[in-house]
């Protein structure tokens, strides 16, 4: 079990206090829901919901980083879509060109700002 979340955190890497903290919630999270007592199965991917709830509580302007490969972002983008508190960690984005310049804009929305990707 313990081996299961080892692997998974490879593709959660280490950064600042919060993502560290996001790193320890999912760890918890993630292993509760692995266990034998535990009520219904869990994904990866709704774990992962849960423990970037609970670090923005306390930073509300974090987006975990993380192996978009590894977890579904479908499911992720799904999961979140009816709570507006962690909604905008997962919406897709694609780079556009635009005068000669690479931006980024989300998927699905009409741009109204857009920031220059350096």
């Amino acid at each position: 079990m313990r081996e299961v979340v080892k692997k998974e955190l490879i593709h959660i890497p280490r950064r600042d206090f919060d993502q560290n903290m996001f790193r320890q919630a999912y760890w918890s999270l993630r292993l509760h829901s692995l266990g034998k007592k535990v009520v219904g199965q869990h994904s990866k991917e709704e774990v992962f919901v849960e423990a970037t709830k609970l670090v923005r509580k306390d930073s509300k302007s974090f987006c975990p980083s993380f192996d978009s490969n590894f977890f579904d972002k479908d499911k992720l983008i799904e999961l979140s879509k009816n709570d507006p508190a962690i909604s905008d960690c997962f919406v897709r984005m694609k780079w556009c060109n635009i005068r000669g310049g690479y931006y980024e804009q989300r998927w699905g929305t009409i741009p109204k700002k857009i920031k220059k990707f350096k």
